[in-house]
């Protein structure tokens, strides 16, 4: 297919031309990467090396109008697994409440050692984490909760508008919210991960919900929308950067005060999680773009994808 020969690369969440940089696939998870990680979840295993050897043990297979074979080597599996496991997505987000579930309680537990602690960044980031966090929270697991219920609904169109309403509301609290600490809590960097996880998950349900109800246009325009708040984030981020770190990925840090050594850390996992949420959203982006080009169903395109159970991630053609 071109990703042995080095004539296509994986990035995030599409496949690239290695000489033009064009986009020549994009990636759907399925099903099966639902179950994968929620197996995974249920034992404890939450790693990306945990999720990569599974996909790897599975021979990575991918399908175009047919299943395929292809053999993808670990650091490819690992990269997959790792936006997975880090709240992104392969396309449009179909993993079930479980899966989501899971991952807003790892926002909560975040939070609440946040709170818990008794010293400078407890003070710095009190405002920002106040009681309405608890609430949005609960209300986003609601949202997944009802976004997984709609696929047995004859009749979802009502529920599905509902939760991508909600998605937008949440996803823009939890947005403002990461801003706040990128810009005026420099100091408090670790705050911002639990915020961003957050707004990745209300945005993903608000772009499923959207495709789900066959509304790809607004679909489309949100997946644009999110994209944007992220590359917002990351301007933020590097608003209030040390120079040696905007220089530098890779800093001399050796002798350097505990806290800088800390900040630099946390700062280049939010950077991170960043890149590879805006590279997903912005696949969800490419599909919901595909599909209006050509005239296919959102809802069809999400149940086929989520009742595959063979192949954990479909390819589609991005140039026919």
């Amino acid at each position: 297919m071109g990703l042995e020969s080095g004539d296509l690369a994986v990035f995030g969440s599409v496949i690239r031309s290695s000489k033009t940089g064009q986009i020549a696939y994009h990636l759907q998870e399925t099903g099966i990467i639902g179950d994968a990680v929620s197996s995974l979840l249920q034992s404890g295993l939450s790693g990306p090396l945990g999720m990569a050897s599974q996909v790897a043990g599975d021979a990575a297979l991918f399908r175009q109008g047919q299943r395929i074979q292809q053999t993808v080597d670990l650091i490819r599996a690992s990269q997959t697994a790792g936006m997975v496991m880090s709240g992104a997505t392969l396309g449009v987000s179909i993993v079930g409440f479980a899966v989501i579930a899971n991952k807003i309680e790892r926002v909560e537990c975040q939070l609440h050692d946040l709170l818990s602690r008794q010293d400078e960044l407890r003070a710095k980031v009190g405002e920002i984490l106040d009681d309405r966090m608890t609430e949005d929270l609960v209300r986003l697991r609601t949202a997944a909760q009802q976004m997984e219920e709609s696929w047995t609904l004859q009749n979802p169109d009502a529920q599905l508008d509902r939760v991508a309403n909600e998605g937008h509301l949440l996803g823009n609290r939890f947005y403002e919210k990461a801003r706040t600490t990128l810009l005026e809590a420099p100091g408090a960097m670790e705050t911002a991960a639990p915020l961003l996880e957050a707004f990745s998950l209300a945005s993903n349900v608000r772009v499923a919900a959207r495709i789900a109800a066959d509304e790809v246009e607004a679909a489309e325009g949100a997946a644009a929308a999110v994209t944007s708040q992220f590359e917002a984030l990351i301007d933020a981020s590097n608003a209030t950067c040390p120079p040696i770190i905007l220089k530098n990925a890779d800093p001399d840090l050796e002798g350097l005060p505990d806290k800088f050594v800390s900040d630099f850390t946390a700062r280049r996992d939010i950077a991170r999680k960043l890149r590879l949420a805006g590279e997903a959203m912005e696949g969800s982006q490419g599909i919901a773009s595909l599909l209006l080009k050509k005239g296919v169903s959102g809802r069809r395109y999400l149940a086929e994808a989520r009742a595959e159970k063979s192949a954990p991630v479909l390819l589609l053609n991005a140039c026919n």
